[in-house]
């Protein structure tokens, strides 16, 4: 069983999504999946979500029966987390190559403190 789930909740963000889902793939730490709920999205956001569970056994796709928001789309992704530890991402956001390790390290410690302002995240030790 994963360690890490990384919550998604994806709305309309077909140009960026993928990219975003391969920034994950690149990880150096693969100990997660990830749960991607589409909130009723009017492009291809869905099917390119659906395509990448086929390809990775380690993403889950769920979608709500219409745009809820984004509360409600995390809560519903939460209830498919089962792992020790959540992340979430946005579909247009990247995440640099060790972040889920770096996550995973410093939470053993105890010493971890993320704080997140735009695209940036700022990381104490």
């Amino acid at each position: 069983m994963a360690r890490v789930s990384v919550l998604m909740g994806i709305y309309n963000c077909a140009p960026t999504l993928q990219e975003a889902l391969d920034s994950l793939y690149v990880q150096t730490y693969q100990d997660f999946k990830i749960i991607l709920c589409d909130d009723g999205s009017k492009d291809e956001t869905l099917k390119i979500a659906e395509e990448n569970a086929k390809k990775h056994e380690n993403v889950i796709v769920i979608k709500n029966e219409r745009n809820m928001g984004l509360n409600y789309t995390l809560n519903h992704c939460l209830e498919y987390a089962d792992t020790e530890y959540i992340a979430r991402m946005d579909g247009d956001d990247i995440s640099i190559f060790i972040t889920v390790t770096i996550m995973t390290i410093n939470t053993r410690s105890g010493m971890m403190e993320i704080r997140g302002c735009g695209i940036c995240c700022f990381i104490s030790f």
